[in-house]
This record gives C-alpha cells, sequence and structure tokens, in this order.
C-alpha cells in the first residue's frame, strides 16, 4: 500500500523491538493528508498490518479520508509472522500462560503483553502525529479477532470501536469469553463478522475445529450475550460464502465504512 499512489493519505514507518528482543514490529500509519480535527484524527489499528496493508486498496483508504491507519505489522517480508502473532495474539487462561492449541510447540498467551507494548510504547510514539485518545478502533481477523476480543474484554477503555473478523472463538473452548466484559462508563461499539463458509478440517487433540454452522452460531450467540452488557453497541454480520481466509480481505473496507460511520 505504502508504494502505491494514494491521493488522500502519506505514510510513515517505526520500528520496535519487544522487551525481551524475540518479536521485532513495523509499524505503518497512513496520516491523512487534509490537517486534523482540533481534537485530532480517529484512528484504526490493524492486527496483522503486514497482510491488512496488502489486502487494502488506494481506493479503500481514500473512501476514509480524515482516518489513520495504524498498521500492526511485523518486521518481515511476508504477509505473517507466525511466531510473533501466535504469542502477541493470544490471551492467558484464568490468568496463566498457554499452549497455542493450533502450533503446540509455540509460545501463547502474550496478549496483555502486546496490549502494554501498543499503549506505552506504539501509542507515545504515533499520538504526536495528532490522534484522538477517545476515537480509536481496532480491527483483526482470526487470531487477531480474538486479540480484539480479548482487549474488548479486559481494558474495554483503550478502543471506541471493535471489529473482530472469524474470531478464534474455539480457543481453549471459549473460556476467555465466559464472563462479562470489564464494566465500562462510555459506549462502545463491536462489530462481529464471520464467514457463513468457515470450513476449517484441522484436528486440534483429536478433535475437529467447529463447523461453518458452529461458527456462526457461536458468533451470534456471543453477540446475543454482549448486547446485553450496558453500553455496548453491538452489530452482527454473517458474510455469504465466504470461507476463513476470504473474510480477512473481506472485513476490511466494511470494517473501514464501520469506522467512518460510528467515529
Amino acid at each position: 500500500m505504502a508504494n502505491l499512489p494514494v491521493r488522500t493519505h502519506t505514510f510513515q514507518v517505526f520500528r520496535f523491538a519487544s522487551v525481551d528482543g524475540q518479536r521485532h514490529y513495523r509499524i505503518e500509519v497512513a496520516v491523512p493528508r487534509k490537517m486534523p480535527p482540533k481534537s485530532g484524527y480517529p484512528s484504526l489499528w490493524l492486527c496483522d498490518g503486514n497482510a491488512a496493508l496488502m489486502a487494502l486498496t488506494p481506493q479503500d483508504l481514500e473512501a476514509a479520508p480524515d482516518l489513520v491507519l495504524v498498521s500492526l505489522g511485523y518486521d518481515i517480508e511476508g504477509r505473517f509472522d507466525l511466531l510473533a502473532r501466535n504469542y502477541d495474539y493470544t490471551p492467558a487462561v484464568n490468568g496463566e500462560a498457554t499452549v497455542d492449541e493450533m502450533r503446540p510447540e509455540n509460545r501463547a498467551g502474550g496478549a496483555e503483553v502486546f496490549t502494554r507494548f501498543l499503549m506505552d510504547r506504539v501509542w507515545t510514539t504515533v499520538k504526536p502525529i495528532g490522534l484522538d485518545s477517545n476515537r480509536r478502533g481496532l480491527w483483526g481477523h482470526s487470531y487477531g479477532g480474538l486479540f480484539t476480543l480479548t482487549t474488548l474484554f479486559t481494558h474495554p477503555e483503550l478502543f471506541k470501536v471493535y471489529a473482530a473478523a472469524s474470531p478464534s472463538l474455539w480457543w481453549y473452548e471459549g473460556k476467555p469469553f465466559a464472563g462479562s466484559p470489564v464494566a465500562m462508563s462510555a459506549k462502545r461499539d463491536v462489530l462481529l463478522m464471520t464467514g457463513d463458509a468457515e470450513v476449517n478440517r484441522r484436528v486440534i487433540h483429536g478433535r475437529t475445529l467447529p463447523s461453518p454452522e458452529d461458527t456462526v452460531s457461536a458468533l451470534k450467540t456471543l453477540g446475543a450475550r454482549l448486547r446485553a452488557t450496558q453500553n455496548l453497541h453491538v452489530e452482527t454480520q454473517i458474510l455469504n460464502g465466504l470461507n476463513h481466509g476470504p473474510v480477512f480481505e473481506a472485513s476490511l473496507p466494511i470494517t473501514l465504512r464501520y469506522m467512518t460511520s460510528h467515529l
């Protein structure tokens, strides 16, 4: 995206290393060419930023000329850093470190560490661009969607809009979302998306991942439960004919439109 002509935005790049030196990040920020409003720009933060910027088109970005994109990528050439995202996007369960159910040999359970990194280091760096701390949105797909919902449940004050596409609700049989989000005093908007053809035949510890029907049902059930939470506005979208992978790309322009209408 940064190498393509975009009439409405310019790009800035920042690099970070994790405190333990195990993960390296490339944060690419798309900034509107127009001056920020007095309160600052609204911003949408994108998990799996490398792949997200590859999926977005200049036309997608030009349709949101007032929105800053904060792409949370890894400092690699490819789309995904599997080891890093497996750790960053997965939550601890009952306060304890977890094993990545898809790849048991990899580290997991670092969502809280990643959240602190975003707020303590990334936000401190990008805020001077002219960002509004009250108008931030977070988008993620699959494990990124898992992280988005984990943040909603544990730190709902950090973002105004939470957009979770095909979130991995099967993670530890949904234990991270068994309760209710932390109480919030201000309104939050939640967009839940999944395809109605999400087929995953991989087996974890002897059990098959959810069927398309189970996936849709689980998302609708979560949406209904979240709607009962005070100050949460929840919208659920089922994307017809889409499997897990294609939801990644399809959910991005949907989220951009949702952001511009809710911020």
